[in-house]
């Protein structure tokens, strides 16, 4: 739906800084998210609701596509991990 765009590949207006500090990372990938929360938000209330979204703003699909890369690589890993296979269960 809001596929990964790589960090360098970014639209100009979302531009943050890949910093070595998580922390100063962290602040600044909020600054460049920020201005595009709102639209951010309604966007996954519209999914939601309908079980649909779009946006045509490239900063609103780059930041989702951040989120959903996120999620998928930590969220549902770990779901995976912490249910095991089905030969664990057996």
């Amino acid at each position: 739906m809001f596929p990964y765009m790589p960090h360098d590949e970014a639209p100009a207006e979302c531009v943050w800084r890949a910093e070595r500090n998580l922390e100063a990372m962290g602040d600044d990938f909020r600054r460049a998210e920020r201005p595009f929360l709102n639209a951010i938000e309604q966007t996954i209330h519209t999914l939601c609701d309908t079980g649909r979204a779009s946006s045509e703003s490239a900063g609103v699909q780059y930041f989702l596509g951040c989120r959903s890369a996120v999620l998928e690589s930590n969220v549902v890993g770990q779901l995976t991990e912490s249910r095991g296979t089905n030969e664990d269960r057996r």
